[in-house]
């Protein structure tokens, strides 16, 4: 834990008449101390705020006095599914299951796009919503859907990668 006399030192400015911003406060202690404002860079100068690649990042801790958050692992199922050859109907995706708590789709067709018929049991037609899906896109839904969920493709060759996450 830093101490009051914690300090970090701070190098001259490289180029000629640069100002920096400071301030002063008074420490635990009573003491007079100057801040100022810094702007962490790289070797070659360039800064370091911002997104970067884990390669070029370097690593921050934040403090907190909140407990760590529970990190619960996920099973996953995964199945390969097919539009019926020569006709164009809805087939199921997943069924039911009360423990889901997502799924992801991957229309891996590349001619024909899904559409992902989000349907209640018990309900005749499979019209509830529908969620296209490009020729090699993804759709994932992690609401914690757990009636059936029904596909249907713009044509008769398409297929598909579905993966049910569970407890």
């Amino acid at each position: 834990m830093p101490t009051s006399d914690s300090f970090i030192a701070v190098n001259q400015a490289t180029n000629p008449g640069k100002k920096v911003a400071t301030y002063e406060y008074l420490d635990g202690s009573g003491n007079v101390v100057e801040s100022e404002a810094v702007t962490l860079t790289d070797g070659t100068g360039q800064e370091m705020i911002g997104p970067r690649i884990a390669a070029d990042s370097i690593p921050v801790t934040l403090a907190t006095d909140e407990p760590a958050l529970p990190v619960t692992p996920v099973k996953s199922t995964t199945s390969n599914v097919t539009a019926i050859a020569g006709v164009v109907i809805p087939v199921l995706l997943l069924a039911p299951n009360p423990s889901r708590l997502g799924f992801s789709i991957v229309n891996t067709s590349t001619t024909d796009t899904l559409f992902v018929l989000i349907t209640p049991v018990g309900v005749v037609s499979p019209t509830f919503y529908s969620v296209p899906i490009a020729p090699q896109g993804f759709y994932e839904d992690s609401v914690n859907y757990v009636d059936r969920v029904m596909g249907i493709w713009s044509g008769a060759t398409g297929s598909a990668l579905v993966t049910e996450y569970l407890p």
